[in-house]
């Protein structure tokens, strides 16, 4: 056996093959996507490229994995087989602060994907210095995942970036979309059978073995389906489906997205029709759920389902579809049928027979079986139990769904070694063991029921055959979904095979693509235009235990209207808006007391006269101009007068639950470095005076429906000067559970009573522009932003400043150079006029400000509207 020769790598390890080789050295040369079966050397083609990288450019390596088992995995073979070092990994466990000497000292780091984007966003992280990025499971750089912000930060550099995955999806479209979000130039397919791959791949027998259902149980399946039909026969008339037997979950999620369409199209006053549309759209969703419970686990199952859906049709505030559900004549059959059915599932007794049948075969044997949903891997972890020789543990997510707690990613990776070294010898996954498992002793993959995706299907069959001769088995139910799910898969992936060639030669049009040694064509092709792929399907699917509920929307409101549209143009480039976005973000914020006096826009930009100024001039705040036409004080500057370009770099605190969303990254293209930090109020701190507390419409609802609404904005007042409510989204009055009205009041409640104006955004990208326009003022302005609203955890030098902040124009800075200079709160609250004005940043307009706010007698103001004397009864001068 040969071995690889290279002067970082260690010798005698990594076993020398052909294909690898081939491709290694192009993606050395080219930022490059390698596409290649599970087992095939993915991981082995990285350090190669790594090792050469170091070896000709030195600098440092990146290698990015999506989940903590597949770092720690990554992690190893770099340290197994590399000379350089150290190698660290990065997970989140380390602190930030702690993390920022760490990057330094380290030619190859390993890291989840979120922690990267976490310090590229708060500025402790520079790629300036890395010549190579490897993204694994490149397949995910599709949408707002981290990779594709990575990549975006990276391009700039113009480094080497990698790419490897073995399911790529099985159009031009999809790959291309990949390649232009990670900036790769070329594409490098292999399949099992091209010449120079071959040789080192081992042959994964499959088995189809076919379960019959109980005769019981397909009179339960035969009463559900007709429910079923029921519902799908309603949006068939209604125009949402199609006409046809077979509706998948897709199909069914559309109906879903389009009578929330016509909802917005008919606002403000929906008919109801679409509000009952929306409720049997939900009830088929759940009895689609019925349906694969009762095919996939059994009797119990379905029982323990449709007794919570009871639950939420008769309980406090009962749910519209739910109740649809209850009341269907053909579920309270099948309710009634399986109440009085003690059957397990057939498949339960044929999994516990293939494992048994395995292990007697071979005791050292490993063994993995893949469920769809949690219930089912903790109904056959249990059934396995019994079985002789079998110790079975389940490798199932993070969340913890009801009673039943996830594992941690630590806890992940412990269990793969424990299953390595034979502590159990069979794992009862759920998808998230299809991707990334490095356990190359698997004898023996089961797949406790088809799935229809190839590239899930591909990736289960993966964990198998990598070092020996594999085995696959399928478990399907006769008469059920799992033979549509089975042929569907098997069709997709046959047709994906029989393309790839074709696929080589689509994307050869588009991008650079490598061919298998002994099968390239005889012209070399090279891209002839730009990538310009289609939008891409989603990524693997999650482990589910079902919908108990459709997705959140309108099904289950009494009424509603379309509530108010975003109030800002969608920016033309660039997160922060350019052009006409970044003018009107200026008219909504002068027209609030932001950076200038108030002028005459209206409350979002929309055009004076129309039903939408109206609507958002009566959101302003109370006594600021709004009337059309009104103009800006004369000669003073208004906001747009200042200069685009802040002298200082832009900083936004933002509060840890945040920092997850789109709108951070968005802050960050817009060039501000963001800090993330535990923030008692608000949700965003543009300056010492301003803070936004942000909600997506159905936020709002839910904090109003659960009285943290008004708390909030209360202590936001408190807090800040100059505070900001940002509604994000649309559909605000048909978001459900609270009528128009109350909406309305409430709004009028935050804008009058608390004077805290409110701006409407469609998107975070929209909502990062504003933010953006607000503290590029205020930092122009010598104001930098300040945590407030927690004196209690503040040293007392930090008390004191923050107390001399909440005088009028007194900024953070202004607030040092005052106590400095007079010494402390004492001599400021009492110095004079003269005094005052000697202070560097204080002129004497301020200062005769400052004096006449701390020498002034308090006047409360009345709820009519008149002053209350208070004190020694004097009226202000």
């Amino acid at each position: 056996m040969a071995f690889v020769s290279h002067p970082l790598i260690r010798p005698e390890l990594l076993e020398e093959r052909v294909y690898q080789a081939n491709i290694s050295r192009v993606c050395v040369e080219q930022s490059t996507l390698v596409v290649l079966p599970t087992g095939m050397g993915k991981t082995v083609i990285a350090t190669r490229v790594i090792a050469e990288v170091l070896r000709r450019k030195g600098g440092r390596a990146l290698f990015l994995a999506p989940t903590k088992p597949l770092v720690e995995q990554h992690a190893g073979t770099m340290r197994q087989f590399l000379t350089v070092g150290p190698v660290t990994m990065f997970t989140g466990e380390l602190a930030p602060a702690e993390r920022a000497g760490e990057w330094e000292h380290s030619p190859v780091i390993v890291s989840t994907p979120q922690v990267i984007l976490n310090d590229l966003i708060s500025g402790t992280l520079s790629l300036d210095d890395f010549n190579l990025i490897i993204f694994d499971e490149a397949h995910r750089a599709v949408g707002n995942y981290a990779y594709v912000f990575i990549a975006e930060k990276y391009r700039a550099k113009g480094g080497l970036a990698l790419g490897i995955t073995a399911s790529p999806g099985s159009t031009a479209a999809r790959i291309l979309e990949v390649c232009k979000n990670l900036d790769m130039q070329r594409v490098e397919i292999r399949r099992e059978h091209d010449p120079d791959v071959r040789p080192y791949v081992h042959d994964i027998r499959v088995h189809w073995l076919t379960v019959e259902v109980p005769p019981e149980m397909m009179r339960v399946l035969g009463f559900l389906r007709s429910a079923f039909k029921r519902q799908v026969k309603f949006l068939q008339d209604f125009g949402l489906l199609r006409k046809g037997e077979r509706h998948s979950m897709k199909e069914l999620l559309e109906a879903q997205r389009t009578i929330r369409q016509r909802m917005a199209q008919a606002a403000p006053r929906p008919p109801q029709a679409l509000f009952r549309a929306a409720a049997v759209q939900a009830a088929a969703v759940q009895i689609n759920h019925a349906l694969e419970l009762i095919e996939t686990q059994g009797t119990a199952a379905l029982r323990n389902y449709l007794d919570r859906m009871e639950e939420k049709a008769t309980g406090r505030g009962p749910s519209r579809s739910a109740s649809i559900v209850m009341k269907d004549e053909d579920v309270i059959k099948a309710r009634y049928l399986a109440n009085h059915l003690e059957l397990e599932h057939p498949k339960l007794e044929k999994v516990c027979l293939v494992v048994g049948s395995e292990l007697r075969r071979n005791p050292r044997s490993r063994v993995i079986v893949f469920t769809h949903y949690r219930d089912t891997s903790e109904l056959v972890a249990a059934r396995l139990e019994k079985v002789a020789g079998c110790r079975p543990a389940r490798f199932v997510g993070q969340a913890t769904r009801g009673e039943d707690e996830g594992l941690s990613q630590k806890e992940q990776a412990e269990l793969i070694e424990k299953f390595k070294r034979g502590e159990f010898n069979t794992l009862v996954a759920t998808s998230v063991g299809e991707e990334g498992l490095d356990i190359p002793s698997t004898e023996l993959v089961v797949f406790y029921e088809p799935v229809p995706s190839e590239i899930r299907t591909i990736q289960r069959r993966g964990r198998t055959g990598r070092k020996m001769p594999g085995k696959v088995v399928i478990l399907m139910a006769r008469g059920t979904r799992d033979e549509h799910y089975f042929w569907s898969a098997r069709n997709k992936e046959r047709k994906m095979m029989q393309e790839l060639e074709t696929l080589r030669r689509q994307l050869a049009r588009d991008i650079s693509v490598g061919f298998p040694q002994g099968g390239a064509p005889e012209e070399e092709f090279r891209p002839s235009n730009g990538c310009a792929p289609e939008e891409a399907e989603a990524g693997p699917a999650e482990e589910s235990n079902g919908p108990e509920e459709a997705a959140p929307g309108p099904a289950d409101a009494a009424s509603g209207d379309q509530g108010p549209r975003g109030a800002l143009p969608t920016p033309s480039s660039g997160p922060a808006g350019d052009g006409d976005f970044r003018r009107r973000a200026i008219e909504i914020l002068e027209g609030h007391g932001f950076g200038g006096p108030p002028r005459a826009a209206s409350a979002a930009g929309a055009a004076p006269g129309t039903e939408a100024a109206e609507r958002k001039r009566a959101f302003a705040p109370a006594g600021q101009a709004s009337a059309p036409g009104a103009l800006s004080t004369k000669g003073q500057r208004s906001l747009g007068d200042f200069p685009e370009e802040a002298p200082e770099p832009l900083t936004i605190i933002v509060d840890h639950r945040e920092f997850n969303s789109g709108v951070v990254r968005e802050l960050s293209r817009g060039g501000a470095r963001v800090l993330a930090r535990q923030l008692p109020v608000g949700d965003f701190i543009l300056s010492d005076r301003v803070a936004a507390e942000r909600k997506e419409v159905k936020d709002f609802v839910g904090s109003l429906l659960g009285g943290r609404l008004f708390g909030q904005v209360r202590d936001l007042k408190g807090a800040y000067a100059r505070p900001l409510l940002v509604i994000e989204g649309e559909n605000l009055f048909g978001a459900g559970g609270v009528s128009q009205e109350s909406i309305l009041g409430t709004l009028a409640s935050i804008v009058t009573d608390f004077g805290i104006p409110t701006v409407f955004t469609r998107d975070e990208r929209e909502t990062a522009g504003l933010l953006l326009a607000i503290a590029k003022r205020e930092l122009a302005g010598g104001r930098a932003p300040a945590i407030r609203g927690e004196k209690g955890s503040l040293s007392l030098p930090e008390r004191q400043q923050f107390i001399v902040e909440g005088l009028p124009h007194v900024s953070g800075t202004l607030s040092q150079r005052l106590l400095a200079q007079l010494g402390s709160v004492y001599n400021v609250f009492n110095a004079g006029v003269e005094e005052l004005a000697r202070v560097k940043g204080v002129g004497r307009k301020t200062a005769e400000e400052l004096y006449r706010t701390v020498r002034s007698p308090y006047l409360s103001v009345g709820p009519g509207g008149e002053r209350d004397k208070q004190g020694d009864g004097r009226e202000e001068e």
